[in-house]
C-alpha cells in the first residue's frame, strides 16, 4: 500500500526512511565511509538532532552491552554540539568511533521481534577499542555541493556515491512506494516531498513558495518565481542515467531482500525461534521511538 505521509525526501532526494535504514546497515557492515555519507545525508538534509539521536539509539540497542563507557563520549559530544551546533564534526567523530567498536544485536532482536537468539560472532574484530575525534576539514567530502558553477541537473551525479539500502525494508516495515518512477520523473511531483525536509523547505521559501498539502504540491506566486526556482533547483530527474536512479530509488536491482533469519545470521546472531510474524503497519508499536524511521 502507498502511503504519500510517510515519504520524506533528503537534499540529495533519498527516501528518508531508506536512508536511515542504510545509516544502520553501514554501521553493522563496519563501512565507515558508507556510513558517514549516510549519517551526514540525514544531517544536512536539517535532520541535525534527529540523526544524532538515532546513533544514541543504536548505540543503545546494539553496542552498549560491549562498550558501556562509550555512552559518556555520545552524551559529551551530543552536549558539544547543542551549545554550538555548528560543529558539524562532532557527528562524524561518533559515527567513526562507531564504527570502531565491536557490537551485538542480539538484544536488539529480542526486543523488537519478540523471538530467542543468541550471538554466535563477534563484530567487528577491533583489539583495542578507540575513540575518534575529527575535525571540519574531515568531513569536506559530506558537505553540501555548492552549486556555482553546476547546472542544477549535474549536482547529483557529482555526490551520489552509495546506493540506497531496500534490503530489510519490510523487517522494518518500510511501504513500497509502487509509483516511485511517477514521483520522481518531474520537479513538479517531487518537490512536494522534498519540502518536508529543512533544507528544502528553506530553499522554497526562498522564492516565496507555499506547501499545499491538499493537491500534494509546491505553488508559487507567480511563473517568474516558479522558473526562478527550477532554474536553480530542477534536478531534471528523467533525464539522469538508469544507474543513479537505481542508486538514489530503486535500490540496486537483483540485490534480495533479507529474511529475520537471513539478517539474524549476517550480523552475527542465531535465531533460535524461527516462526516470525511480521506487522503489515508501518505505525507499529514495536518500533515507535526506537529505530523506526520517522
Amino acid at each position: 500500500m502507498f502511503y504519500n505521509r510517510d515519504i520524506v525526501l533528503t537534499r540529495y532526494l533519498y527516501n528518508k526512511n531508506e536512508v536511515k535504514i542504510s545509516l544502520l546497515l553501514s554501521l553493522l557492515d563496519i563501512d565507515s565511509k558508507e556510513s558517514m555519507f549516510w549519517a551526514y545525508e540525514l544531517y544536512f538534509s536539517g535532520f541535525q538532532y534527529e540523526v544524532l539521536e538515532y546513533l544514541l539509539k543504536i548505540y543503545e540497542e546494539i553496542y552498549e552491552s560491549k562498550n558501556k563507557r562509550l555512552r559518556n563520549f555520545i552524551l559529551e559530544n551530543i552536549e558539544k554540539w547543542k551549545n554550538d551546533n555548528t560543529q558539524h564534526y562532532i557527528l562524524g567523530s561518533i559515527v567513526m568511533t562507531m564504527t570502531k567498536r565491536q557490537y551485538d544485536i542480539t538484544p536488539f532482536i529480542i526486543s523488537h521481534f519478540k523471538i530467542k537468539c543468541h550471538q554466535v560472532e563477534n563484530k567487528p574484530q577491533n583489539s583495542k577499542p578507540i575513540l575518534v575525534y575529527l575535525t571540519e576539514k574531515d568531513i569536506g567530502t559530506y558537505n553540501t555541493i555548492d552549486i556555482t558553477g553546476y547546472g542544477a541537473w549535474k549536482i547529483l551525479r557529482n555526490t551520489i556515491l552509495y546506493p540506497i539500502r531496500k534490503e530489510i525494508n519490510r523487517l522494518f516495515n518500510i511501504i513500497p512506494v509502487y509509483n516511485i518512477d511517477i514521483i520522481y520523473s518531474k520537479m513538479d511531483n517531487w518537490i512536494y516531498y522534498a519540502a518536508k525536509s529543512p533544507i528544502w523547505n528553506d530553499r522554497i521559501k526562498e522564492f516565496d513558495g507555499i506547501i499545499n498539502n491538499e493537491t500534494k504540491t509546491v505553488d508559487f506566486k507567480n511563473d517568474y518565481l516558479m522558473d526562478a526556482f527550477s532554474d536553480k533547483w530542477n534536478y531534471d530527474m528523467d533525464e539522469q542515467p538508469g544507474e543513479l536512479k537505481d542508486y538514489i530509488y530503486r535500490g540496486i536491482p537483483l540485490v534480495k531482500e533479507l529474511s529475520l533469519n537471513e539478517f539474524a545470521m549476517i550480523y552475527g546472531v542465531n535465531v533460535l525461534i524461527r516462526k516470525v510474524k511480521i506487522i503489515e503497519s508501518f505505525d507499529t508499536k514495536e518500533l515507535t521511538n526506537s529505530l523506526t524511521c520517522m
